[in-house]
């Protein structure tokens, strides 16, 4: 029987039952699965609309995880600054940062949990251009494919002069794939006084705004003095 005909004989089905009760169950037992899919399309396609309303006037959307920020003012206009440098018309455009976000913390489970559910959902919904963390954060989402493969995107002379600094994956072939750049004291987002201590910065392999934040980083590599 194809579909359109079984469709047919539940309605009939379906009009012959004498309760809502009953009726409701039928259709669940039977469509069950449709209907899990259909809502979560739904609450997916809902959430990156919420998430991305009014967000015309953003260049680029940074996360950080575990920064200073949630202690003292660190210096945010250091992105726009080197969107400028890297040539990007920041005319009417902004940069959008969450820096609050903490993994780690003793005793609070359902922070963490909520964070993690957070972050996940950013990388799903492509809402996420450049993510920052310690590497035992940075890496929870590798296997994922959650960061872009910097081979792609950047030219090889530039990633040589930098190879010590690059923070590598290993695939499933034994290739290792760099999907992040380790930044050190003497970085400008140390400068800006985000962090005191190593962190790696990611490319997300869904970025909405791919461009402005490879360009980006080719601006930074290319006027941060990386320890070798």
């Amino acid at each position: 029987m194809n579909i359109k005909k079984q469709f047919k004989s539940d309605i009939e089905k379906i009009s012959l039952m004498n309760s809502n009760k009953e009726k409701i169950q039928f259709i669940w037992d039977y469509y069950k699965i449709p209907i899990i899919v259909v809502l979560v399309t739904v609450s997916i396609s809902l959430i990156s609309f919420i998430s991305n309303f009014g967000k015309e006037n953003v260049a680029m959307y940074v996360v950080m995880v575990n920064s200073n920020d949630q202690f003292f003012e660190c210096d945010d206009t250091v992105f726009a600054r080197k969107l400028i440098e890297a040539g990007i018309d920041m005319e009417g455009k902004v940069v959008d940062i969450t820096a609050d976000l903490i993994l780690g913390q003793e005793n609070n489970q359902q922070a963490e949990s909520e964070t993690l559910q957070y972050l996940n959902a950013l990388f799903t919904i492509s809402d996420l251009d450049i993510f920052m963390a310690e590497e035992i954060y940075f890496e929870l989402f590798i296997q994922q494919g959650a960061y872009a493969d910097l081979n792609n995107y950047i030219e090889k002379d530039l990633l040589d002069k930098y190879c010590n600094d690059l923070y590598y994956y290993q695939n499933s072939s034994g290739q290792l794939i760099p999907v992040g750049i380790v930044l050190h004291a003497d970085s400008i987002i140390h400068k800006a006084g985000y962090y005191h201590n190593d962190v790696v910065l990611g490319i997300c392999s869904r970025a909405m705004n791919m461009d402005t934040a490879i360009k980006f980083v080719i601006q930074m590599l290319s006027d941060y003095k990386m320890n070798n």
